[in-house]
């Protein structure tokens, strides 16, 4: 029976190995703008800002965009174009975003683990330790 359980923890892993491959790009924040931001006079730091606050400030922005380009303004805040608030929000979501997926994976890695049969769990060590010395 452990041995039924031991090949589907196997395969959950797997898919969580590759879940995590297609996590690779969006690893590191590299921000066009000085991240500090002051709107409607609140001043704030896009690089504490939580997943919600930076999609509502997204929100924000992108509507004072499209009323910029309506009235035909080129619009600035804290001395940079909208268009760097608006990629640099975005990017600090996806990267905030990524980052909480692959904690979601490692903690569920984690658990399959620890269900794995004690024997299982020798075999891989022992094939972890046969693929070092080679």
């Amino acid at each position: 029976m452990s041995t039924v359980n031991d090949e589907k923890i196997l395969k959950l892993r797997k898919q969580i190995e590759e879940k995590e491959s297609a996590l690779k790009g969006t690893e590191r924040f590299s921000p066009i703008t000085t991240c500090s931001i002051e709107l409607y006079g609140v001043r704030q730091n896009i690089q504490v800002l939580t997943i919600e606050q930076l999609e509502f400030l997204y929100v924000q922005l992108y509507l004072l965009k499209q009323g910029a380009m309506e009235v035909g303004y080129d619009l600035k805040i804290s001395g940079f174009a909208l268009d760097s608030w608006l990629k640099d929000v975005k990017s600090k979501i996806a990267v905030l975003s990524r980052n909480e997926e692959v904690a979601k994976l490692n903690r569920m890695k984690q658990q399959l683990e620890s269900m794995l049969s004690d024997d299982k769990q020798k075999e891989m060590k022992i094939d972890e330790i046969a693929d070092l010395l080679k």
